[in-house]
């Protein structure tokens, strides 16, 4: 029996948003190259994932190595007994299919399903069975497969099937107080260093300004308006704060059985894997709702932090970081990480915290900052100890932790 071993699938960009991209390149702008001209959904094929399959299947069977390989001249008699008129011409197309078949069938036996009892991919094959059917050029043609179906959605996303920090690498430094990005300029001197200097003050105080408005609206929205929302499973998932506070004790007593997963776990699982473990999640729990790790309804998005985002890259964008003048600081709070032991002080991080402190004294950003530091262990500790909510202060500890898992 042939020694298997099937390369680990690469982790996608979790954020990318399959529909938000054209099918076609023809008569549309790539909006990871101009993204202004660009109209989001713009050209998309509800059946895209189909047209992409079959797009990656063509480029497999047009690629030199399979057309000189076995499989590769079985279809080219078959062609040329079409072409004779000695064979009906949906032959062809049905010798590829029952390739691509076979090759699917293969990755299927030897692809374990995920287990959540161990976290890993351990569990039952996805398709039992052996693979005493199998030739030992089998494997070879589905790494060509799977490499052609890899480009084709990197013609979509070019960060798909890239590891953490090789994205990281190639994304453009950001600001420290909110994310927001700089320009690729030079750093400037006399008056375009203080317009500089005054586009990071202005949108770093606004930023501040926007997230408070969010908060508040938030807080407000789940008190009168608490309508629970769909899960991208198919179920629903709570709104209030009672709800919201008696979800997190279930989530809290499933994770406690060893039996949840991370955010970074949930995002890497399948749709029929995600279904499987909110199974597992209510028939243990009783819960009405989905289970889902990263539902975190107090700090997902809201429409000033967005109208500010983009106001900003519009209009307030630094020509610059200016990291080719940054001052190392010794870091008071570092530990035993070498590169903990200095912080990187830029005059724009200046700019910020001048936009900070004249928003709101600098309070709102020290909230913010300490609140994502510690903030996500509140939520943790009601996990752990769910009896903690049956007070009001735990409904309000659970509040104010959801606000900083951001």
């Amino acid at each position: 029996m042939v020694d298997i071993k099937i390369k680990p699938k690469p982790k996608p960009d979790n954020t990318f948003d399959y529909t938000s991209v054209p099918y076609s390149g023809k008569d549309v702008t790539n909006p990871f190259i101009d993204k202004d001209s660009y109209r989001e959904g713009q050209d998309f094929y509800q059946d895209r994932i189909w047209r992409d399959e079959i797009s990656a299947r063509n480029q497999w069977f047009q690629d030199k190595d399979f057309q000189l390989s076995n499989w590769g001249r079985d279809l080219k008699q078959i062609q040329n007994a079409i072409d004779a008129g000695k064979s009906p011409a949906r032959n062809y197309g049905l010798a590829q299919d029952m390739m691509v078949k076979r090759r699917n069938d293969l990755e299927l036996k030897n692809t374990p399903r995920w287990n959540p009892k161990t976290k890993k991919y351990d569990g039952p094959k996805e398709r039992p069975g052996g693979n005493y059917d199998f030739e030992p050029d089998d494997f070879s043609y589905l790494e060509g497969l799977y490499n052609a179906r890899q480009k084709q959605f990197q013609k979509y996303n070019p960060y798909y099937g890239m590891s953490k920090r090789q994205i990281q690498e190639m994304q453009p430094r950001k600001s420290w107080m909110h994310g927001y990005e700089y320009g690729e300029g030079d750093p400037k001197e006399g008056l375009g260093y203080w317009q500089d200097f005054g586009l990071g003050a202005l949108r770093s105080g606004l930023g501040d300004v926007a997230w408070l408005q969010d908060a508040i609206t938030k807080g407000v929205s789940q008190t009168f308006w608490p309508v629970d929302e769909e899960s991208m499973t198919g179920g629903m998932l709570p709104r209030g704060w009672k709800d919201l506070a008696e979800y997190t004790s279930l989530m809290g007593m499933f994770d406690q059985s060893g039996l949840g997963v991370t955010e970074d776990e949930w995002n890497e699982l399948g749709y029929s894997e995600k279904k499987d473990l909110n199974e597992s999640f209510q028939e243990m729990t009783k819960s009405p709702w989905d289970y889902d790790p990263t539902y975190h309804p107090l700090t997902e998005p809201g429409g000033f932090k967005e109208m500010i985002e983009e106001f900003s890259e519009d209009y307030l964008t630094p020509s610059s970081d200016y990291l080719e003048t940054a001052w190392e600081i010794p870091n008071p709070l570092a530990f035993q990480t070498a590169e903990d032991k200095n912080i990187t002080y830029t005059d724009m991080n200046a700019a910020e915290l001048t936009g900070s402190i004249i928003a709101g004294g600098g309070l709102i950003s020290l909230i913010r900052k300490l609140g994502k530091k510690f903030g996500p262990l509140i939520p943790a500790i009601l996990k752990n100890h769910p009896y903690l909510l049956g007070g009001g202060a735990g409904t309000a500890a659970y509040t104010a932790g959801e606000y900083f898992e951001d």
